[in-house]
């Protein structure tokens, strides 16, 4: 008896030992991690290009008359083309040149002008600066100098932004011509490929060597509204504008109303949508002495 639990109790201890060096023969079960999946690096470089047609129609001291005078109504055109590259997620670069052709009487109006923006970026928030030189009103060529800011929000856009301009050509200059402004856009996204925005700005033109020194100076007030939308899955979009632009020439106690209308289209490259555009490339030089007519 004593034997037969002797042999089963070695009998046990065998089996145990044998199943213990067993398990530390088999490799551990090691579970592998989940493989995290690499962000898509955002897009560094984006441009866009639009070209519009517009009709303008000014009223003097409530009497309809174009910049021509007792003329039709004016009729134009222009485009504008803007490029950006954004090296980091903190800061952006971005250069816009753009041009408009008025016809009245038998010498068209016309402008141009080219920008460069240098912008920081913090969350939702752009902030920086910008300079441009252009050709616009009584035959100046200008510099405008200014600061902007923009807030991005997931279906709403607030670009605002101010600036100094001053003459360096053409009869302008020798009348001293300055003239400070601001501008806000508000822009309202119900799907990304739709977008309709409001803006509105004033400006206080002044000519710094007029003879009599002082004598001519104006306040300026506008307001308008934009109108674009994508088809899906295509690169350009359409857009309606419109204009409204008040001036009080307070020497000459004169009033300009003037009206513009403007059916256009843009071509979109590097972004797949309006709202994505906006975010990456939607800067623009919004001055009243030779920037564009309808602020994107």
């Amino acid at each position: 008896m004593r034997l037969g639990s002797v042999l089963l109790g070695g009998v046990a201890a065998s089996v145990l030992f044998a199943s213990a060096a067993s398990a530390a023969d088999i490799a551990p079960l090691v579970i592998p991690p989940i493989p995290v999946i690499a962000p898509v690096a955002p897009t560094t470089l984006s441009a866009y290009i639009e070209a519009f047609a517009g009709l303008r129609l000014m009223f003097d001291n409530g009497e309809v008359e174009t910049l021509a005078l007792e003329g039709p109504p004016v009729y134009g055109f222009g485009g504008a083309a803007h490029l950006a590259w954004q090296p980091g997620p903190a800061f952006s670069i971005q250069t816009d040149a753009w041009a408009e052709r008025w016809y009245y009487g038998e010498e068209p109006f016309h402008l141009w002008g080219v920008a460069g923006h240098a912008t920081f970026r913090t969350g939702n928030l752009q902030v920086g600066s910008l300079a441009s030189v252009g050709y616009g009103y009584f035959g100046g060529t200008y510099v405008n100098l200014g600061g902007e800011a923009a807030l991005n929000a997931d279906r709403l856009r607030v670009y605002t932004q101010g600036g100094y301009i001053f003459a360096i050509g053409g009869s302008p200059l020798g009348y001293g011509s300055r003239d400070v402004y601001s501008q806000t856009v508000v822009t309202f996204y119900p799907r990304p490929n739709v977008a309709l925005s409001v803006n509105a700005g004033a400006d206080y033109y002044w000519e710094r060597d007029y003879i009599p020194a002082g004598d001519y100076s104006s306040v300026g007030l506008n307001i308008g509204t934009r109108f674009e939308f994508q088809p899906e899955g295509r690169r350009f979009g359409v857009f309606a504008a419109y204009q409204l632009q008040w001036r009080n020439e307070f020497n000459h106690d004169l009033i300009f109303t003037t009206h513009v209308v403007g059916l256009g289209i843009s071509l979109m490259l590097g972004q797949p949508d309006i709202r994505s555009r906006d975010r990456a490339i939607g800067l623009a030089d919004n001055n009243p002495m030779f920037g564009p007519t309808f602020p994107p």
